[in-house]
């Protein structure tokens, strides 16, 4: 691993954080889009002698992209999966995930994160871990929602929650803190998981 290893650290010393270049209509935020990644890595990678390789799989755990970073030369490689979590089960929606998974994916491989970040995320840093947390949450408050999963919620639903909680926090001046929080920022990323 050593040929591989030497050649990322040569890459990322030129690498820097992807721009944001995109925008949120419903949150009204800003993100760096799939592309700004890309810019933000593969020439320079590229030129470090790395090949940049994102495929989709499955396996028992489910559906997954898998970023594998190869060294040309000595063919050495280093891969990691990023599995799917779909807002719905169609085309759009498989391919709203892997476009996520490929962004998130190819960004920890490099370890570069987004130029002036958002605070909405920036507690979620460890696209795996959010993932996970996604992926096994089930929302343990109100009568209407409890128990579910966030993809078994309606994005009208979704949003219309989220823009509560703002308001109340508005009106009373205390932040949203507990499960409401909790809600608040998963759900966000949720939605946000398609751009």
């Amino acid at each position: 691993m050593k040929h591989i290893a030497q050649a990322l650290l040569n890459a990322q010393k030129n690498i820097k954080n992807a721009l944001k270049d995109a925008k949120n209509p419903h949150f009204k935020s800003d993100y760096a889009s799939l592309e700004s990644v890309i810019d933000a890595t593969k020439e320079i990678a590229n030129g470090c002698g790395i090949l940049i390789v994102q495929g989709t799989g499955s396996d028992e755990f489910g559906q997954y992209v898998n970023t594998t970073l190869i060294h040309s030369e000595s063919g050495e490689s280093m891969s990691s999966k990023c599995y799917l979590v779909l807002d719905k089960h169609n085309m759009q929606g498989l391919g709203s995930a892997i476009t996520y998974a490929r962004r998130y994916g190819l960004a920890a491989m490099f370890c570069i994160t987004q130029a002036d970040d958002d605070g909405n995320l920036a507690s979620f840093t460890p696209p795996m871990s959010l993932e996970d947390e996604m992926k096994n949450y089930r929302v343990d408050f109100g009568k209407k929602f409890i128990g579910k999963a966030l993809h078994e919620i309606s994005t009208e639903d979704l949003e219309s929650t989220i823009g509560w909680f703002e308001d109340e926090e508005k009106r009373t001046g205390n932040p949203t803190t507990g499960k409401a929080k909790k809600f608040v920022d998963l759900a966000l990323v949720y939605l946000n998981q398609g751009e």
